[in-house]
């Protein structure tokens, strides 16, 4: 015999559709978008993550006062510690016997020597020259110069950091149009160009010259466009990244800057450990070599190259917690519902008990509603973030950061988040609320008697006016209401705190474009 409880499913779905395709739409729409968000995170870093191997991205980069030689690169590059001692020694005794007669460089010797011991004791202090945990790192150098110069288009003039064409370290993933072919021709950072408005073919003052764009890329360590590490946020706007021919290099009039890019050959220890190791060498044959560092990054502290995945990851989790806090809030409205329909039904769930149909019959048949809309919502939403909401979700992405290709990749991370957890989450909420519910006996039921509650103590109220404890009175009886509402109001809050902070950035970006 066919259970009569399915009926009342299919009248209830039939009575109350209104409500269940209203719920339904914003459980759809809120998972549709968390999955894309998900999804195209998880592709996005994923395709960062893999572009480091595939464009050869640097572990970090200094800039030297003047070009390096030839000798000083392989010293560098051998990742040891020079003697400065040695090398202050040498200083001073080629300068005694330049100036001092021979009689008197003995006593200038000894001089000389407390002056060496003073500026190596002085040298030691500064730079940790001996450290017992220093270990060489052997790295490979590349040739990464640069030159600023300004940028025009429309009479908006911008900053622009130009390279050249790099085919060995750092390179350029083509979105559109081509690598620079001829001297009179430049690519430009993809971002900037979208929010500069400017096109592939358009023409660019670079300087005093005249350049036409040819392609448009995103280059591998300037993923966020951060003209210094020390800047607080990127700007897309005002600054930009280009790369042309070596004789167009040469011919932009402006100072350039001697800037290295290096890869450890065999890195000994953690990214910072070998980056203070290498560091140490590199001051020490600079210093020896009549060199001085201007600049040093390691590419674990560079924000250009780390701000892009590290606020995406932070996207992935402020997504994850709106889920759950969505998914919660319409668990207790299903609850709340499904407790007053109890109500409203009790002499009919009475009823069914004395006629033999077990609490677990009755716990499954209300269960069935909020799981069905819930499992429906979860599949129509995972459908839509992995096609159309997901190139929203993209398109929002490239508007913010300056990434590679994109491709989409399947997640079973994002399966878990978006499916597994909001059921799990419905089923627990809203299974033991009616579970409880369902604890009465037939005939309280029956009674329409629903309150498990024994008789409240009274607290005595001894002290105070009559309005004053009649106050008292009424707070007190109505602290589950009132508790109630503080959850309510803090879930609210909570929402809207998230909207504000999503919108606030969005609009301080949008004033600073506009001025």
């Amino acid at each position: 015999m066919r259970n009569p409880l399915q009926k009342r499913i299919v009248r209830e779905l039939r009575t109350e559709w209104k409500k269940y395709l209203v719920v339904s739409v914003f459980m759809i729409l809120t998972i549709g978008f968390v999955s894309a968000i998900y999804v195209t995170n998880g592709s996005m870093l994923a395709t960062a993550k893999n572009s480091q191997s595939i464009y050869y991205l640097e572990d970090g980069h200094f800039e030297l006062k003047k070009k390096a030689s030839a000798v000083l690169q392989k010293k560098i590059a051998s990742g040891e510690k020079a003697d400065i001692k040695a090398y202050y020694q040498k200083q001073a005794y080629k300068k005694i016997d330049a100036t001092i007669p021979e009689a008197d460089r003995q006593a200038a010797y000894k001089q000389a020597e407390q002056e060496i011991d003073s500026e190596y004791q002085k040298a030691i202090d500064e730079y940790d020259l001996n450290d017992s945990a220093f270990m060489s790192q052997k790295v490979k150098i590349y040739p990464n110069f640069f030159k600023e110069t300004t940028e025009k288009i429309n009479h908006k003039s911008s900053t622009i950091r130009i390279y050249t064409i790099r085919k060995s370290i750092n390179r350029a993933c083509v979105m559109e149009g081509s690598l620079p072919k001829k001297n009179n021709e430049i690519a430009i950072d993809r971002m900037h160009a979208d929010n500069a408005g400017i096109k592939v073919g358009d023409t660019l003052k670079i300087g005093h010259q005249t350049f036409i764009v040819s392609g448009l890329v995103a280059n591998v360590d300037y993923t966020a466009l951060f003209q210094k590490n020390s800047d607080v946020m990127f700007d897309a706007l005002t600054f930009d990244v280009g790369l042309v021919t070596n004789r167009a290099f040469a011919s932009i009039d402006t100072t350039i800057h001697y800037n290295y890019a290096y890869k450890f050959t065999n890195q000994k220890g953690s990214n910072s450990k070998a980056a203070y190791d290498f560091l140490a060498a590199l001051i020490t044959q600079t210093e020896t070599n009549n060199n001085k560092i201007e600049d040093f990054l390691p590419a674990y502290i560079n924000q250009a190259i780390q701000f892009t995945q590290e606020d995406m990851g932070s996207d992935r989790a402020m997504c994850g917690m709106i889920l759950y806090i969505l998914i919660v809030v319409m668990a207790f409205i299903f609850a709340i519902t499904i407790s007053s329909t109890i109500t409203k039904e009790a002499s009919v769930i009475g009823t069914l008990r004395s006629l033999g149909y077990t609490k677990k019959e009755l716990w499954n048949h209300f269960m069935i509603m909020p799981m069905l809309v819930m499992l429906f919502a979860c599949c129509i939403g995972n459908l839509l973030g992995y096609t159309i909401l997901k190139n929203v979700v993209v398109q929002l992405y490239y508007n913010s950061y300056s990434l590679p290709t994109y491709h989409t990749l399947f997640s079973w991370d994002a399966f878990i988040q978006t499916t597994a957890v909001p059921l799990c989450l419905m089923l627990v909420i809203d299974g033991c609320m009616i579970h409880k519910k369902l604890q009465l006996s037939p005939l309280s039921f029956l009674r329409n008697d629903l309150s498990k509650a024994k008789q409240p103590h009274t607290i005595p109220l001894r002290h105070g006016s009559f309005m004053h404890r009649i106050r008292a009175r009424v707070f007190l009886q109505n602290i589950p209401a009132y508790l109630i509402l503080f959850i309510g109001i803090f879930f609210v809050m909570l929402m809207l705190s998230i909207a504000m902070g999503y919108q606030t950035p969005c609009r301080i970006i949008k004033t600073m474009f506009l001025l």
